[in-house]
């Protein structure tokens, strides 16, 4: 085998290994949600997915989201309450945010969401957005808001509150405090 081939190889066995981590991570998230005080409202993470580009062909973006166990059980499925999201980001160097979104009515929501709606989480939180209204709330955390008529376009988002961190911090010793525990920070913002 030539280098060249050599490193395709080896960059392939990094992208794997980095993605069989991702994997871990939300499945530990998961398994440890509910003694955290929420529950995950997706079996699968939602993430971007397309034929037509090659960013769609390897994912680099994946969203986990949460609700509070304490909310009511709407006819939906749903809970009347904000949405805790996880975002694990590949893109530039490896990021995670925690979100706290906010709706004007998740009640009139169907059932479930799909894969594909990553996009109603990502560009939210993307600063560089100028669909949205970002202001610093305090050296942590961020707020972004819908401007005019975008808001229908992420459902009805009233605002998100975010903060994001650095990946490689985040495992089984520490899901609990800088992933769940940020939940419980963001319910007071």
């Amino acid at each position: 085998m030539n280098s060249y081939s050599e490193n395709i190889k080896n960059a392939f066995s990094v992208v794997y290994n980095t993605l069989e981590n991702v994997k871990k991570l939300m499945e530990y998230c998961d398994k440890v949600a509910e003694e955290n005080g929420y529950y995950s409202c997706t079996d699968r993470f939602l993430r971007y997915n397309t034929d037509n580009s090659v960013d769609g062909w390897v994912y680099n973006k994946f969203f986990k989201i949460y609700q509070s166990s304490d909310g009511e059980i709407l006819s939906n499925g749903w809970r009347n309450g904000p949405l805790y999201v996880l975002e694990i980001n590949l893109e530039e160097e490896p990021k995670y945010y925690v979100s706290k979104f906010e709706y004007e009515n998740i009640g009139e929501w169907a059932k479930g969401i799909s894969p594909s709606s990553w996009w109603a989480f990502y560009f939210p939180t993307d600063i560089t957005d100028n669909r949205i209204e970002f202001k610093k709330i305090d050296d942590t955390y961020t707020e972004g808001k819908p401007r005019g008529s975008y808001k229908k376009s992420y459902f009805g988002l009233e605002r998100t509150v975010f903060r994001s961190g650095d990946l490689l911090g985040i495992n089984s010793d520490t899901v609990n405090t800088y992933i769940f525990g940020e939940y419980d920070k963001l319910r007071n913002k």
